[in-house]
């Protein structure tokens, strides 16, 4: 939340450079997280990718809220993360490529589908109450939070 608006100040106030720096280092600076990672044990390969959906299946219903909640703002990245972790934890080891297309696709989708909507219903209702409608049509969501005890 806070390093879209300090980029814009620092891009106006030194320039772009210092900007595309801390742009670039921060995912390095990620890198140094991975040796503390738990490790899985592999899965033999013939691990089946029908195996491999049918737990993404089960984990985006029991996800909480999946891609309705992503409450723009505070909620963005950590929902967004915690749902591809889920993902990954409920896979067969080896099935993290699936989980990650599947992830991508469902992001992208459903981002494409809210901005459109949000785009149409802003032109008939106004920005109030798209907004209004918008957290209405999220609150189902709160019941998948509920139903998956494992978070």
């Amino acid at each position: 939340m806070l390093a879209l608006p300090a980029g814009v100040w620092v891009a106006t106030q030194w320039g772009y450079t210092p900007v595309f720096l801390a742009t670039a280092a921060a995912p390095l600076l990620a890198v140094l997280s991975v040796p503390g990672l738990p490790r899985r044990a592999s899965a033999p390969q013939a691990a089946s990718r029908h195996r491999v959906v049918a737990g993404l299946g089960k984990c985006l219903a029991h996800a909480p809220g999946g891609d309705l909640l992503r409450v723009d703002g505070a909620g963005f990245g950590p929902l967004q993360n915690a749902t591809l972790v889920l993902m990954y934890a409920r896979v067969p080891a080896g099935g993290e490529d699936t989980v990650s297309a599947l992830w991508n696709a469902a992001y992208d989708l459903g981002m494409a589908a809210g901005a459109l909507g949000a785009g149409l219903l802003v032109t008939v209702i106004a920005y109030p109450a798209t907004f209004v409608l918008t957290a209405a049509v999220m609150l189902p969501a709160l019941v998948l939070v509920h139903r998956d005890r494992r978070l």
